[in-house]
């Protein structure tokens, strides 16, 4: 790899986080990273990913937004007793827990 290639691949890797974060623009990530050019960052970044900028916020989008689907199911889930909250383990015990011993040692 040529320090030039290099130097790209820093510069696109720095800027999927920016662009799955969805806050800026393509042209204001490409500026921040270091490309001048928000095409060029584009065909680097399909180079380096397989995918367009866009492409890849898409992905991000849609990636956050099934997690916040089963975070609130689970919440759901646990407010209404529905299942236990995790795959595979046991529902909660309703089993009330014994009183606390008194103590025969004087205070």
């Amino acid at each position: 790899m040529t320090p030039a290639k290099a130097v790209e691949r820093l510069r696109v890797e720095a800027a999927r986080p920016l662009i799955e974060a969805g806050l800026l623009s393509f042209d204001e990530i490409g500026r921040l990273v270091g490309f001048n050019d928000p095409d060029r960052m584009a065909q680097s970044f399909v180079r380096t990913f397989g995918h367009t900028p866009q492409e890849m916020r898409r992905i991000a989008r849609r990636r956050t937004l099934r997690s916040a689907q089963r975070r609130r199911e689970r919440r759901r889930r646990q407010v209404d007793g529905s299942g236990p909250s995790r795959r595979g383990a046991a529902p909660p015990s309703t089993d009330v827990a014994p009183a606390p011993r008194e103590s025969s040692r004087p205070l």
